[in-house]
């Protein structure tokens, strides 16, 4: 049973992007299976922005590009001169890493400097769901 710690949202690439359950901010790992075509890649990191995403960590296909498009997209939404506080984000990408060490790190180590971020959402970018699996190897790390 899932726990209010964490939760699997499973991203469709190039589908639509439904909205999420209203949360002030929040932590994220987002899990890239799957390529993604690059506008689709772009408005999702607009849409994790606007969503309220202040801490995110990348890994698989292109994580370095999510990651950089998950900055540009919160800058786009903020005042440049505002980018301190509440208004900060954290953003990491780990190409090299496995994914059960994101999840450590995302569990331990992920920080807000200012705001605490009790959820974490497990964005899956994938063709096929992998939700028991993936909140298993959340849920160990």
């Amino acid at each position: 049973m899932p726990g209010p710690s964490r939760r699997y949202f499973p991203l469709l690439p190039g589908h639509h992007l439904p909205a999420l359950s209203p949360e002030p901010t929040f932590k994220a790992v987002l899990i890239a299976d799957a390529v993604a075509d690059e506008l689709w890649m772009w408005d999702a990191c607009r849409w994790l922005a606007a969503a309220g995403c202040r801490c995110l960590m990348t890994w698989g296909t292109e994580a370095e590009s999510w990651r950089e498009g998950f900055e540009e997209a919160h800058l786009e939404l903020v005042d440049h001169d505002a980018l301190e506080g509440e208004q900060a984000i954290v953003a990491t990408s780990h190409p090299d890493d496995e994914l059960e060490e994101v999840f450590w790190y995302a569990k331990h180590r992920a920080r807000h400097p200012v705001i605490e971020l009790p959820l974490t959402y497990l964005f899956h970018v994938s063709a096929s769901p992998r939700r028991e699996e993936i909140e298993s190897l959340y849920d160990r790390a």
